[in-house]
């Protein structure tokens, strides 16, 4: 069942909003426009959300497990990549960290985040964190976002990421990874 054309464009509405508050706060339940989300999605719990592009599904699945529970893992999948890019790196821990929520979650699904994981190892926008000692890692590191993936992926995969390594052996790895992850992939 997709949902009423009402539902969607209110439901597009608050989503909009939760990508406008995640710049503020780290967490979908801490997102302001929760609540409103969770009432759309009870009140349409059979709802797929087709319409919804994948960085809409990234918001409306951090904020509602009731929503995530019924997409499919590949639907899952994209929607966390397209977050990797929506939010900010506070979100996701800093690059090989696994020990995030979020970066569990999208382990946990295996290779049914290959393919769109892969495309992302070659991220070169500058990692910037808020916090202060992440933000300092980021920038004498060189931190990147192919680093954030490649984290990710190599947790996938059941290998290391090394992200204090020199970017030019960064850059290897993540190669290796891109490799590892099409062998992955539907």
């Amino acid at each position: 069942m997709t949902a009423s054309n009402a539902n969607l464009a209110e439901m597009k509405r608050q989503l909009a909003a939760a990508k406008d508050q995640s710049r503020i706060y780290l967490h979908g339940d801490a997102l302001p426009a929760r609540d409103a989300v969770r009432a759309l999605v009870a009140a349409a719990p059979d709802a797929s959300w087709d319409a919804l592009s994948d960085e809409e599904r990234f918001f409306l699945h951090e904020i509602s497990p009731q929503a995530r529970g019924l997409a499919a893992p590949a639907v899952q999948a994209r929607a966390l990549c397209a977050g990797l890019s929506a939010v900010s790196a506070e979100w996701w821990g800093v690059p090989g960290s696994t020990s995030n929520e979020l970066v569990q979650r999208f382990v946990a699904l295996g290779g049914a985040a290959a393919a769109c994981l892969r495309p992302l190892l070659e991220g070169d926008r500058a990692l910037r964190y808020h916090d202060g000692e992440a933000n300092s890692l980021a920038k004498d590191h060189g931190w990147i976002a192919g680093d954030l993936a490649a984290g990710i992926a190599a947790a996938i995969v059941g290998q290391s990421f090394e992200e204090m390594a020199p970017p030019d052996a960064r850059a290897r790895r993540r190669g290796e990874l891109a490799q590892a992850l099409a062998k992955l992939a539907p």
